[in-house]
């Protein structure tokens, strides 16, 4: 159909300017536009962010990551069986990296 198209095109706009923007740009980009999130997206901005040594506590840093967090199991709920497992990989590996249970108080 032609929405997932345009769904799919923007979705793939999202993931060039997430793959090339600094930790200041993903948290904005997360801030702005993490409801039309793919798994995909949310696992190139947690592993950009994860690379970024981006800082939980740093200026509302960490409910911009629980916004991120929180899309990112609602997209792996909606895809299910869809999502690659390179996809999982960066999620886990960043989840990790990031010490998100922590930071949430887990």
């Amino acid at each position: 159909s032609r929405a997932s198209t345009s769904s799919g095109q923007q979705q793939r706009q999202l993931n060039a300017q997430l793959a090339r923007g600094s930790p200041a740009e993903i948290l904005a980009i997360v801030r702005e536009s993490s409801v039309l999130f793919n798994s995909v997206n949310c696992a190139t901005a947690l592993h950009r962010l994860a690379k970024g040594d981006t800082a939980a506590n740093e200026n509302g840093t960490g409910q911009i990551l629980a916004l991120l967090c929180a899309r990112t199991a609602a997209v792996l709920g909606s895809e299910g069986d869809c999502v690659t497992a390179r996809s999982l990989t960066s999620i886990a590996w960043a989840v990790g990296k990031l010490r998100l249970g922590e930071a949430q108080g887990e």
